[in-house]
């Protein structure tokens, strides 16, 4: 299988950084110093998908558009200040994006040793799907 035209097909049995980028994926991280109640929101009753939260500000939502905006809805507050800790009013937050055709993986250990190099700058880098 071919992630992408153009790429070399993907041979799951064989190690490589490709690999390795497709299967990190699929992992959420997860902090054993954090607890799992501040790494994994429920905020949606009705829901049995979860916002996973890292470094307490990158938030990760289900894919599925109906879920996704379930839990977007339900984020409101906490994206907006008003939540936990007592903070009042919106949060300064600064992106940039970046569109490239290249894949998640051809990328991955170029970005891996670019955050290491930012390290203690207060940035972050990540690849993130439209």
């Amino acid at each position: 299988m071919s992630p992408r035209p153009g790429e070399p097909p993907l041979d799951w049995s064989i190690p490589s950084s490709t690999l390795r980028a497709n299967t990190r994926t699929a992992v959420l991280p997860f902090s054993p110093s954090i607890p799992a109640e501040e790494q994994y929101l429920f905020n949606i009753e009705t829901s049995w998908a979860s916002v996973t939260v890292v470094n307490g500000n990158v938030h990760i939502l289900p894919g599925v558009p109906s879920l996704f905006k379930l839990q977007l809805d339900g984020l409101k507050s906490r994206m907006l200040g008003s939540g936990k800790g007592g903070e009042v009013g919106p949060k300064k937050r600064h992106r940039v994006f970046i569109s490239t055709p290249l894949s998640e993986a051809s990328m991955a250990d170029y970005l891996t040793d670019l955050n290491k190099r930012i390290e203690g700058e207060g940035i972050r880098v990540g690849v993130y799907k439209r």
